[in-house]
């Protein structure tokens, strides 16, 4: 945001040019008062400055790029400009820049801007403020912007959400490219636009107008469908692209002003040769003023016509997929999104196997490049969810795409494997397969444990795909099913987890389960330095991370296989980074919960590959699962308009309602029951183990104490004394569940208490796995949980959480005593 200093340096460089120009109009006047004897030309000469550079840009005088061709006068262009980019008139923007030029960026101009007292930025955004006094669009505004006095900035949306034009906006790698791919499309389609470089002069602006305002829906519904036909047609356009539409959303909210652009034609970047029209072929025109004027409008009826023929049938680049939603693990190849000619099919294709799926593409016809790009793209939920409610989506990018357009091929992540087999199959091209992948080295590793039914027949599974994601509960045996899996294929293997707490348990866990000693077993990660072996190694992500290209190319080429732990985790940037420089023949995925909370489990998919083999409801889990409700009626103390995070603070600084939960979880301490208190915040703790102490009276021992903020020598010291204890001796644990929520393993617990609200279900799950692993004398599993009816955020947080109980199998107890 700008700041005061700034806006009066630029204040200051703005009455400067203003002067300038004024001086410049008087010489013009006192010109046409000129005696006869003396020419115009030479009465300017001698009255005004040659350098002056703030006069209007006549055609003659003012612009390099313009000729005397165009014969309006300046009123006339004003108006004209005016006519064409007409947005929000009621406020503009002016584009500021700091001192040091390292910020930089447009704010909306207001007559109260920074008046000491009345002025509130940047605690009070503009559109909240009560003091608001924006200036209006006028001519003498727009001529400041193409004088160069100012920078003028647009918002395209009226308060009807309507629009009278659209901008398609590119400024990636390629976006000479892909303006001309969008252009001759438009072109093609005999559809009306205008190019503009824009002011950077590092991107292009496609512009299309109209003849009224239309409907912002419409507008960029129309322009979604020529870059999906593009693509389709003309050219492998970054699916980035849609995100670049101005307007960047179809209606407005209320909260702020909707999607702003930078007018174009300003005469301090028209000297760089940018923010100027621009041919087919991005050159500039010669004459800018006739490029506008002859511009074609599109009429709203013709909007519409528009619109069906560019879709065809095809309904823009979507890419939603409701039963992928539903079950993300079935997840495959959509249908059909193309056509092509049985005789534009190359007879053979040359498909590489590495640390992706590398494609020859200069046989293929552009259609089919377009639809095997599209295995590798999804919708962003994000996005979805913020257009569902009417928020600004921009800078959110509308598309997850993975795929990557390369001189020769394109690539594609190595878990669509079986979706790209499945595309190409159905046109039977002759697949000709470079198996570039790494095979590792061979290992003489015996299974040493057991495996139960559901165990074998889950690995039967596995080893028949050389990639894919075993889906079970907690408590199911994922991690000795994947040793099995390691025996089975005797191949060198790295296990990549994302915390210590993890690499720790599965280099015992290996140990334990595989003919190998735990020296043996390599690391990387933990805070130690690489201890990596090359043949059974276990590593962390964030360590893997760090390593630059050629660093964690080389850590990763002795493996020929690859198992992720919590593989949900791999649609985050970190994990995301090393899979795709794996180049293993192997990759297998674990997880208890593959729907992730942001929408992005389609990543690990194209990392991992889909899930092979799903278990709903473990058998090794203990028959009797009960929920016990407790009620909480009271109000908490927040104001009506309070966020979340407020509402959860009262609840956690409700004493009363701690003293609740701490009753139950000694009752259950007393009745020879192992408890876990699970809270979110870190004071939570402190409050819950004082109030158990003070219920309990003495009678049980202090509750042992979890959270992220101990040390790893406190933490490891606690582990060890809970590991001491015996199968059937009580306890009581307070812990933040983000440390316990994955990778604990204390098989003994039964009975777990939620002193804080939450509502997501793979949270919930994750949670109660905590008691899901089989123990000697566990008979059943409790979990004690609140239904706070005092808050409708509350009451919706137990609403939602009822819903995974009854997924999950569990049975709810209300107004009855379980011990």
């Amino acid at each position: 945001m700008e700041s005061k200093t700034d806006y009066l340096r630029n204040l200051e460089a703005r009455v400067r040019s203003l002067e300038a120009e004024n001086k410049a109009l008087r010489a013009t006047l006192e010109n046409r008062n000129t005696p006869s004897g003396n020419s115009p030309e030479e009465a300017s000469a001698k009255k005004t400055p040659q350098s002056d550079s703030s006069s209007y840009p006549t055609d003659k005088h003012n612009s390099q790029i313009e000729t005397a061709s165009s014969t309006l006068s300046p009123e006339a262009k004003i108006e004209l400009f005016r006519t064409r980019f007409a947005g929000r008139s009621d406020l503009y923007a002016r584009r500021w820049e700091s001192r040091d030029g390292k910020k930089k960026g447009y704010s909306p101009v207001c007559a109260n801007e920074w008046r000491d007292g009345i002025c509130k930025k940047p605690v009070v955004r503009c559109h909240e403020c009560l003091h608001r006094a924006f200036e209006p669009v006028t001519d003498a505004v727009v001529r400041e912007h193409l004088t160069g006095a100012q920078v003028v900035g647009l918002y395209a949306l009226d308060a009807t959400s309507r629009c009278r034009f659209i901008v398609a906006d590119f400024d990636h790698d390629s976006w000479q490219d892909d303006t001309r791919a969008l252009v001759r499309s438009c072109r093609g389609l005999d559809i009306p636009v205008l190019s503009e470089i824009s002011r950077s002069g590092d991107g292009a602006h496609v512009w299309f107008f109209f003849d009224t305002p239309v409907e912002a829906v419409a507008a960029r519904r129309l322009v979604t469908a020529l870059i999906e036909r593009t693509c389709r047609v003309e050219r492998l356009i970054s699916l980035s692209s849609h995100d670049r539409l101005i307007p960047s959303q179809d209606s407005l909210t209320g909260a702020g002003f909707g999607s702003l652009v930078a007018l174009p034609l300003q005469k301090s970047a028209r000297e760089r040769n940018a923010s100027v029209f621009v041919d087919d072929e991005l050159s500039p025109l010669a004459d800018q003023w006739q490029a506008l004027e002859d511009a074609p409008l599109i009429s709203a009826e013709k909007l519409q016509v528009l619109i069906e023929i560019v879709e065809d049938g095809h309904g823009g680049a979507d890419l939603r997929d409701a039963e992928a939603d539903k079950t993300p693990w079935r997840r495959s190849s959509r249908g059909d999104v193309v056509s092509v000619s049985p005789a534009e099919l190359p007879a053979h294709l040359s498909i590489t196997l590495a640390d992706g799926i590398y494609i020859e593409r200069s046989d293929l016809p552009q259609p089919l490049v377009y639809a095997i790009a599209r295995l590798a793209a999804f919708a962003n939920p994000h996005w979805h969810e913020l257009e569902r409610v009417h928020r600004s989506t921009w800078k959110i990018a509308r598309f997850v795409d993975k795929s990557q357009l390369l001189p020769r091929h394109i690539r594609i992540p190595r878990g669509c494997t079986d979706a790209v087999f499945e595309l190409l199959g159905r046109y039977e091209i002759q697949l000709q397969v470079q198996d570039e992948r790494i095979h590792g080295t061979q290992l003489q590793i015996k299974f040493t444990g057991e495996l139960l039914p559901e165990q074998k027949a889950a690995l039967s599974v596995l080893v028949g795909s050389d990639t894919g994601v075993l889906h079970a509960p907690p408590g199911f045996g994922k991690t000795v099913t994947a040793a099995a899996v390691i025996a089975q294929r005797g191949c060198s293997t790295l296990v990549v987890v994302h915390t210590t707490a993890l690499l720790r348990q599965w280099r015992t866990r290996l140990a334990e389960f595989l003919s190998v000693a735990t020296s043996e077993i390599g690391t990387l990660g933990g805070g130690r330095k690489s201890q990596l072996t090359g043949r059974l190694d276990v590593a962390g992500v964030r360590s893997l991370a760090k390593l630059d290209d050629d660093e964690l190319a080389s850590a990763l080429e002795h493996y020929g296989q690859i198992i992720v732990d919590e593989c949900h985790h791999a649609g985050a940037a970190t994990h995301t980074r090393v899979l795709e420089a794996v180049r293993s023949r192997y990759v297998l995925g674990l997880t208890a919960t593959p729907k992730r909370r942001d929408g992005l489990e389609p990543v690990m998919f194209m990392h991992c590959g889909p899930v092979r083999h799903h278990v709903a409801v473990s058998e090794n889990m203990p028959i009797e699962r009960v929920l016990e409700q407790l009620e909480w009626p009271v109000v908490p103390d927040t104001p009506a308009e309070a966020l979340i995070q407020e509402v959860l603070s009262a609840v956690a600084e409700d004493l009363a309602r701690t003293t609740m939960l701490a009753a139950a979880a000694v009752k259950a301490w007393r009745q020879g029951r192992k408890v876990l208190v699970l809270t979110e915040r870190r004071v939570h703790i402190d409050a819950l183990t004082e109030a158990i102490s003070q219920v309990a009276g003495g009678s049980v021992p202090e509750p042992i104490v979890l959270h992220g903020k101990l040390t790893a020598r406190v933490r490891r010291e606690t582990m060890e004394r809970l590991d001491r204890l015996t199968d059937d001796e009580p306890r009581c644990l307070v812990a933040t569940g983000r440390l316990i929520g994955e990778g604990f393993d204390h098989p003994s617990l039964d009975t777990v208490v939620f002193a804080m609200p939450f509502a997501w279900r793979g949270t919930l799950q994750q949670y109660l796995g905590r008691l899901a692993r089989a123990s000697p004398g566990k008979s059943n599993i409790c979990v004690i949980d609140v239904r706070d009816t005092g808050h409708p955020m509350l009451e919706s947080m137990w609403r939602k959480r009822m819903r995974g109980y009854r997924a999950l199998g569990w049975k709810k107890v209300t107004n009855k005593q379980l011990f």
